[in-house]
């Protein structure tokens, strides 16, 4: 079946469901830095060995997530560029987040 699979309810009629019972839960997450990039240079010469991928227990690499410090992400050069050329440097990057109930007053991981 696909995810909005078809059934007949009591009336006849097709009613159309999801595939998941109810909406996720929303939680507040706070990613886990592991370092940013002062400069625009700093990141031209050092971006190839800090954000170098890191595997899940499946093998699957996972990329960096970069943000600006007005809280765009930066993914391509030309971001990394605007975030240059308008003064949003340092750009900060993690891997993961973590539920922000998991996280000390700090926003240090327990």
């Amino acid at each position: 079946m696909t995810s909005a699979s078809r059934s007949k309810g009591n009336s006849g009629s097709l009613q159309y469901r999801t595939s998941w019972p109810r909406p996720a839960t929303p939680c507040d997450l706070v990613p886990l830095w592991k370092g940013e990039f002062v400069s625009f240079d700093d990141w031209v010469n050092f971006a190839s060995t800090r954000l170098c991928g890191t595997s899940t227990l499946s093998g699957v690499e996972v990329s960096a997530i970069c943000v600006d410090a007005l809280g765009r992400r930066c993914v391509t050069g030309r971001e990394f560029m605007r975030a240059r050329d308008e003064d949003a440097f340092p750009v900060r990057y993690f891997w993961e987040c973590v539920p922000a109930h998991l996280t000390d007053q700090e926003g240090q991981n327990r």
